[in-house]
């Protein structure tokens, strides 16, 4: 099922993780996998379902946490999710994902001032994570920290894959015109 998944087939690894727990419904990897897979293929409530029965059996695991996090975010329960996320980083404070994704559910509910610590914690567990460098130089431009935002997207387009680089670009150049350069 997971090759599945990991190959683009998210029905078929749904199809596969459903006979697993039909074997044994009490694996909450299982369950964490599968609401992946929903996740994957669209299915959002399924996702939610899953991801809360792993952590109904295993609640100090991370990823069925993060991943129902996520789930409620796409699905706009924007509440739920940043509980969630705060889940994840209670069990461990040092989960860049965890912190990356609470700052970017900030951002878009523009709680820009909320949203910098979080992408400057990320950044600080990796300092390579150009999103993080890249939401963060966003979100100071939308306080009007136009030095500190230029510096962060500037670092973002250096540690930025080529074909990752023209949205970091243009945020870059819509940022240095605000700030009258």
């Amino acid at each position: 099922a997971r090759v599945k998944l990991a190959l683009g087939d998210a029905p078929g690894a749904v199809a596969d993780f459903d006979r697993s727990l039909e074997a044994d419904g009490s694996v909450a990897g299982t369950w964490a996998d599968r609401g992946w897979a929903r996740h994957s293929r669209g299915d959002l409530e399924g996702a939610v379902d899953d991801a809360t029965r792993a952590i109904e059996l295993a609640p100090d695991l991370v990823q069925p946490r993060l991943n129902r996090g996520l789930a409620h975010d796409a699905l706009g329960s924007f509440d739920l999710a940043e509980a969630d996320y705060r889940g994840v980083l209670e069990l461990d404070p040092r989960h860049v994902m965890a912190r990356y994704d609470l700052g970017v559910l900030h951002a878009r509910r523009s709680r820009f001032a909320e949203a910098i610590p979080e992408f400057e914690r990320a950044i600080e567990l990796d300092p390579n994570l150009y999103g993080a460098w890249a939401n963060l130089g966003v979100a100071r431009a939308q306080l009007a920290r136009w030095d500190e935002a230029i510096e962060a997207l500037r670092k973002a387009i250096a540690l930025a894959p080529e074909a990752d680089r023209r949205p970091i670009e243009d945020a870059l150049a819509q940022v240095e015109r605000a700030a009258g350069r």
